[in-house]
């Protein structure tokens, strides 16, 4: 009977020890952290292997290999749990904004061809959120041949996507552009490659930091932007320089001169011409000389010219030998401060620095010509996408090769020095003929006056009444060799094909921020 007893207080003591140990642990529990919350949070504040690139988010086949866990989060660890970031904190969010990290992990998706277009984007997210360091896929960039799997995704360019061609609806010319947010998507659209580059842009320049961690697009969820053209500037009564060599005055933009002539005359080339025919009366001064770069031309030249000499002048166009000169921003600089305040400039682009590569060039012309406030004429840029097959001319009837744009007596021994058709240098392959030239005139005309190109007249372009050097023949005679066939002469008399490179003239004007 005593042992009952005893068993008995024993069985009651341990009860209430047990009792008393799980009392114990339930307070230890509810002060830990939780660890499918904000353990997770933390977790994904981690920094990734340094190795882990942009790239690396998406597959050869340019597909994203990680678009089906884009929403999944980091598993916690046992360890390290003292040295785990905060969580991420509830932002400020500015109303109309779009909260691109957190839990919308953004996927990239461009349309065929404009993968180049939607990469800044991409980077921009990658590198600006610290929590995409934390795991590969955090965000991604994909064809829109990836499976569209409800995952948030910001659409740049007519991908297959609903919402990607909502936006393209809603444009109104081929200037403008969209960007339409709508759910989980983001809409980035414009008809024309350059325009959509200006909308990625806009885009970008929108995103911000707020707190800590969190990205924002803090504009409007959806708008429009309509193309504005500047408004027109006339000509009529101003005086104008174009400096430079032969790639100006081969195809008639000014007229050829020896090099002893007296540049102090005025021209007549193919930009007085549309001058003119815009009744725009105006002075043009031609200050080219054979093979000269621009140092040669400033030291040998025009520090020969007085101040009174440069103070005339509203409005001056500039250009490069064919050189890709690694000091043509200090040379230009040098170059404009010789002129008042109030004159204006732009650099001709030739078709040897676009075929080339001229990476000097060109980096001025999208960031350092910006800052000086000089605008571009890329003339070149143009004729040479054209030729290679990069762009093609909207409604042409013909076919546009080199020899349509460019002139070439490689198999004459000697070309003579005739002026009556501008020789003025023996044989070669890279310098304009008269079609260039007068797009080079015609572009350089528009940049100055904010006018279109469609539109304007160019019948005196083979006109021999107006001038000699305007000979069509004559030009091909002595700059084609007996192995080479040009058809430029069939492109001014075809309708189509010139409203379609003026059309283009326009788009190669307007791409560059220095001309809006």
């Amino acid at each position: 009977m005593l042992k009952k007893i005893l068993s008995l207080l024993l069985v009651a003591v341990m009860l209430t020890l047990f009792c008393a140990c799980n009392a114990n642990n339930s307070d230890a529990a509810t002060d830990a952290p939780d660890a499918s919350g904000e353990n997770d949070k933390a977790d994904a504040t981690e920094k990734a292997d340094p190795s882990d690139t942009p790239n690396a988010t998406e597959s050869p086949d340019g597909t994203d290999g990680n678009s089906t866990d884009n929403d999944d989060k980091t598993e916690p660890t046992d360890e390290g749990d003292n040295d785990k970031k905060p969580a991420v904190p509830e932002a400020n969010v500015p109303e109309g904004s779009i909260l691109l990290s957190g839990e919308n992990r953004y996927r990239v998706v461009y349309a065929k061809g404009f993968k180049k277009t939607a990469m800044p984007i991409y980077e921009e997210l990658f590198y600006s959120d610290p929590l995409s360091s934390s795991e590969i896929g955090y965000y991604s960039l994909s064809g829109d041949t990836v499976k569209d799997d409800g995952t948030p995704e910001i659409l740049v360019g007519l991908t297959d996507r609903e919402l990607s061609a909502k936006a393209a609806a809603m444009v109104k010319s081929e200037k403008d552009y969209v960007i339409l947010a709508e759910g989980n998507k983001i809409a980035i659209y414009s008809e024309t490659s350059s325009f959509l580059e200006k909308a990625v842009e806009d885009f970008i320049s929108k995103m911000s930091l707020v707190d800590e961690y969190h990205i924002l697009y803090t504009n409007e969820k959806e708008y429009l932007v309509e193309y504005v053209a500047p408004a027109a500037v006339s000509l009529d009564g101003k005086q104008v320089m174009f400096i430079g060599n032969s790639f100006i005055y081969y195809g008639n933009c000014v007229n050829y001169a020896l090099d002893d002539a007296d540049r102090h005359i005025l021209d007549d080339g193919y930009f007085y011409q549309i001058c003119k025919a815009n009744d725009e009366e105006v002075e043009v001064y031609n200050y080219t000389w054979m093979a000269k770069s621009l140092d040669w031309i400033y030291e040998n030249q025009l520090s020969k010219e007085s101040e009174e000499f440069f103070e005339q002048f509203d409005y001056v166009f500039i250009s490069e030998a064919g050189s890709n000169n690694s000091k043509i921003v200090s040379i230009v600089e040098k170059i404009t401060k010789l002129f008042p305040e109030t004159t204006n400039f732009a650099y001709l682009v030739h078709s040897f620095h676009a075929s080339n590569s001229h990476e000097h060039i060109y980096n001025a012309c999208k960031k350092d010509f910006v800052d000086m406030g000089i605008e571009v004429v890329d003339w070149g840029g143009l004729v040479y996408d054209v030729w290679s097959g990069n762009v093609e001319v909207p409604g042409a009837q013909l076919t546009h090769n080199k020899l349509t744009y460019i002139k070439n007596n490689t198999d004459v021994s000697k070309n003579p020095d005739d002026a009556n058709v501008g020789a003025g240098r023996p044989s070669d392959n890279y310098h304009e003929n008269p079609l260039a030239g007068y797009i080079t005139a015609q572009m350089a005309y528009c940049v100055a006056t904010n006018k279109s190109a469609i539109g304007q007249d160019y019948s005196f372009c083979g006109d021999t009444s107006i001038h000699k050097f305007f000979d069509f023949d004559e030009f091909i005679d002595s700059h084609y060799g007996p192995k080479y066939d040009t058809n430029f002469p069939e492109v001014f008399n075809s309708d189509e094909d010139m409203a379609g490179l003026q059309e283009l003239m326009d788009l190669y004007i307007a791409k560059y921020e220095a001309n809006n």
